[in-house]
């Protein structure tokens, strides 16, 4: 994540045509790095939940969601953060999968890396796993990671 709270919802992805079609939603909430997940149900267009892990800023971290039957549930470093029981039946759309813009609301200034969309709900441990694999290289072992040397323009070859 590269940004601070902004006091604007930040578009992190989209699943949809338009602002109704939100199987499935995610962005950041206004006066945090937390993330709002959203689906939309068969007659209420936004149902889910708000995370309570704040994302760090200027470092990687590893998010999954996953439905599994009525419930929804969102996942920060492999860990569980929010579970949500949904009140009715998720529909999906046939909408393009837009990645921090989407035209209508405020792009995010988040990075992605080895994003993946699966057919199936994953379990916990199936998600910690995917979580401890991440790479959050520190090639130079000067205590800062690849990533936030190349934000500040550092060599992270060099110690």
């Amino acid at each position: 994540l590269n940004e601070a709270a902004s006091g604007t919802w930040r578009l992190l992805m989209h699943k949809g045509s338009n602002d109704s079609q939100r199987t499935f939603v995610m962005w950041l909430i206004p006066d945090s790095t937390r993330i709002r997940y959203r689906i939309s149900g068969v007659t209420n267009t936004s149902i889910g939940g708000d995370g309570n892990i704040n994302l760090p800023v200027e470092s990687w971290s590893h998010v999954a969601c996953v439905k599994e039957g009525m419930n929804l549930r969102l996942y920060v470093n492999g860990a569980l953060d929010t579970e949500v029981l949904l009140p009715e039946a998720g529909v999906g759309n046939t909408g393009p999968l837009r990645i921090n813009k989407n035209g209508i609301h405020t792009p995010s200034q988040a990075s992605f890396d080895d994003l993946e969309i699966f057919g199936v709900a994953l379990e916990a441990e199936e998600i910690a796993g995917l979580a401890a694999s991440s790479d959050d290289a520190d090639t130079d072992g000067d205590g800062l990671s690849d990533y936030l040397e190349a934000i500040l323009g550092t060599d992270p070859m060099l110690p």
